[in-house]
C-alpha cells in the first residue's frame, strides 16, 4: 500500500512540473515576440531613418521589418533567420535573400 501511495505522489509531482516546463516554455515565447515586436515598431517608424538601404544588415535574431495584418489584427516581427530560436522571436527571414526594393 505504501509503494502505490509514493507513486501516485511521484506522478502528481511529475505532472506539475511537466505543467509548470510548458506555461514558462509558452510565456517566454510570447516574451521573445513582444520584445520583437517592440523593436521591428521602432525599427520601421517614419521620419526616422537609423541605416541606409545599402547598409541595412540584420544580425541573425534581430528584428529586420513589421508585417501587419489588418484582417486579423496581427503585427508580427520579422525577424533574420529561420532556425527554431528565431521563429520564437518572429516571421522568419532567410538569411541572405533580398529585402524588398532590393536587386536579386
Amino acid at each position: 500500500m505504501k509503494l502505490t501511495k509514493i507513486l501516485a505522489i511521484g506522478i502528481v509531482v511529475s505532472g506539475v512540473v511537466i505543467l509548470g516546463i510548458g506555461l514558462f516554455q509558452l510565456w517566454d515565447i510570447e516574451h521573445q515576440e513582444q520584445i520583437s515586436v517592440e523593436a521591428a515598431k521602432e525599427l520601421v517608424e517614419e521620419n526616422k531613418p537609423k541605416v541606409k538601404k545599402e547598409e541595412f544588415k540584420p544580425e541573425t535574431g534581430e528584428a529586420s521589418g513589421l508585417l501587419v495584418i489588418p484582417k486579423i489584427n496581427a503585427e508580427l516581427a520579422i525577424v533574420e533567420g529561420t532556425d527554431a530560436d528565431d521563429l520564437e522571436k518572429g516571421v522568419g527571414h532567410y538569411k541572405g535573400s533580398y529585402y524588398p526594393e532590393e536587386n536579386g
